[in-house]
């Protein structure tokens, strides 16, 4: 039960645009920051690191993006039989 409540959670989260979720980024952090144990303190952290959250997918996506995009452009095409290597005089 646990395990499907925090993926339907997840997946809700993952539904909302990022741009809209960061705008409510300071606002949970004012409240985080200013620490009285109440269940809105509580809320705003776990809202805090849950927009933390979609923020790190996001940068991750676009690393690993990058990352591919840049082996792919620079590996040389195998089935034209291309090297990297070349002679120079």
């Amino acid at each position: 039960m646990i395990k499907k409540t925090v993926e339907d959670l997840a997946a809700k989260i993952l539904s909302l645009d990022e741009e809209d979720l960061a705008e409510h980024l300071t606002h949970y952090k004012k409240i985080m920051e200013d620490f009285n144990p109440t269940p809105e303190w509580e809320q705003a952290v776990i809202a805090f690191f849950l927009i933390n959250g979609v923020r790190v997918k996001n940068n991750l996506m676009h690393a690993q993006s990058r990352t591919k995009n840049l082996l792919h452009f620079c590996q040389p095409d195998c089935s034209r039989g291309q090297t990297r290597l070349r002679v120079v005089k």
